[in-house]
């Protein structure tokens, strides 16, 4: 995968993760809760701060947390 498809990729992670959290209404901290995953990965994650594309597994934990399927965020 080149350097710009894997950026384009973790923008679109990053897009998508913000815009799920905005539409449910849930902050940093609930997602984290409910996933399992840090806060501030999640913020890493959410603002695509150089931490790259997250595994398949914290992937799914973040999909529950935001009530949709892992295969919501595409990552390939």
């Amino acid at each position: 995968m080149t350097e710009d498809a894997w950026r384009r990729l973790a923008d679109d992670f990053a897009s998508e993760l913000s815009e799920l959290r905005r539409a449910r209404g849930v902050t940093l901290d609930v997602v984290a809760a409910r996933s399992g995953v840090s806060r501030t990965y999640i913020y890493d994650l959410s603002r695509c701060r150089g931490r790259g594309l997250p595994s398949e597994q914290v992937v799914a934990r973040i999909a529950v947390a935001l009530e949709v399927r892992p295969d919501h965020f595409r990552l390939t």
